[in-house]
């Protein structure tokens, strides 16, 4: 599953990536940088595109990572059994 994340040693804390989001998921923390509420991100990526700090990134979770890398285990031994018989 693909995340946005937010690289608090980039922002500043501008709040340009609040202004721009049409869902309201994106906050000031008590620390003065942005934080994105995934409940209510819909990945659209206008944060990604207006952070003047290149701040905020799209990932993917780890755990979206293992469940491609078993898919495409899969589909290799699949390849290679069928070319056995």
């Amino acid at each position: 599953m693909t995340n946005l994340k937010i690289k608090k040693s980039k922002c500043a804390g501008c709040g340009a990536c609040i202004n721009v989001c049409p869902y309201g998921a994106i906050k000031i923390g008590k620390d003065g940088k942005a934080i994105i509420d995934k409940e209510k991100c819909q990945m659209c990526g206008k944060c990604e595109e207006i952070c003047p700090f290149d701040a905020i990134q799209k990932i993917e979770d780890e755990e979206s990572n293992n469940e491609k890398f078993d898919m495409e285990k899969k589909v290799e031994l699949t390849i290679i059994k069928n070319s056995i018989h």
